[in-house]
């Protein structure tokens, strides 16, 4: 089932790609992405599968830390250095950090930046696994949030927010954190999804007869 699925998000995230290339204002702009497909059947073990392409970011909490369930895809990843280098492109120092040429772009893909599709691919990175009952909550962000956060901060914020706002839900959660990055002076994109895990209830398998 986890290589259906990330099969699944690797193909929508390369038909929302190809479908770019159509839009003049994906020319030399683009977008990161982050997804997770979740699976709680009650005849099998929990999953997540997350697919993420360039630095938005997911990260799994539990009672003690957060763990990140995806990478950011950086000049500075190596195994991202050597591809960019493979393909025709470049690893430059600039004024703000490491970045990729001829883009100038920090990250080393992304949806769009069509102009660029021959080094800032939009192939996403799958990563799935089994969560136990310890994982609790899923956050998804994107860059401009972990700008201003790193993922143990983000713990510590979660965590001492929980504590005084413990009927909230999830979705005032992910508008705190928000209004905290913007605070904190973000000067890009935030988004946040947040998803209390141990709070869904498993599905009975469907089964569909086609005659």
């Amino acid at each position: 089932m986890i290589d259906k699925i990330g099969q699944a998000l690797t193909d929508a995230f390369m038909i929302t790609d190809k479908y770019l290339f159509d839009d003049p204002r994906a020319w030399t702009t683009g977008s990161t992405a982050v997804v997770a497909a979740l699976s709680f059947l009650s005849s099998d073990p929990r999953i997540v599968v997350v697919a993420n392409t360039g630095d938005s970011r997911a990260v799994i909490m539990t009672a003690t830390k957060a763990d990140p369930v995806s990478t950011d895809h950086k000049a500075t990843l190596e195994r991202e250095r050597k591809r960019i280098i493979q393909q025709g492109g470049q690893i430059l120092s600039a004024e703000d950090g490491i970045r990729v040429y001829p883009s100038g772009l920090a990250i080393t893909r992304a949806l769009g930046d069509v102009k660029y599709k021959n080094i800032i691919e939009g192939k996403p990175e799958i990563m799935a696994g089994e969560l136990s009952n310890d994982d609790e909550i899923l956050l998804l962000a994107t860059d401009g949030f972990w700008d201003v956060f790193k993922n143990q901060q983000a713990f510590d914020w979660v965590s001492t927010w929980m504590k005084s706002n413990k009927e909230s839900s999830m979705d005032i959660l992910a508008h705190a954190l928000v209004e905290e990055a913007i605070n904190r002076g973000s000067e890009d994109n935030v988004t946040v999804i947040a998803v209390e895990l141990n709070s869904i209830k498993p599905a009975q398998p469907f089964m569909e007869e086609i005659v």
